[in-house]
């Protein structure tokens, strides 16, 4: 039976080896068992790409992520927080 510490874990993998996030960078919000599997949602501090592009130095961005896993722990969707989102969820 898999713990939230697992799923805590196979989150981690995901964000730092498919989407090529800093560990570091990533601060767990919530972990909560569903009757499907696995909800999180992770605050994620990453270089902001539009200034990245515009050639500024390096300015950071704390995006929100909702990631959902499986029972067997895979990922099965993840996606962006909007502003908006967040703000209800509050």
């Amino acid at each position: 039976m898999a713990t939230v510490l697992d799923a805590k874990a196979t989150i981690t993998d995901f964000f730092v080896k498919e989407l090529k996030k800093e560990a570091d960078g990533l601060r767990f919000m919530e972990v909560s068992k569903t009757k499907d599997g696995w909800d999180g949602r992770v605050e994620v501090t990453e270089t902001s790409t539009y200034l990245k592009k515009m050639g500024y130095p390096p300015v950071y961005d704390k995006n929100i992520y909702r990631v959902n896993l499986g029972k067997d722990l895979n990922i099965v969707g993840y996606s962006q927080v909007t502003k908006e989102e967040e703000e209800e969820k509050e």
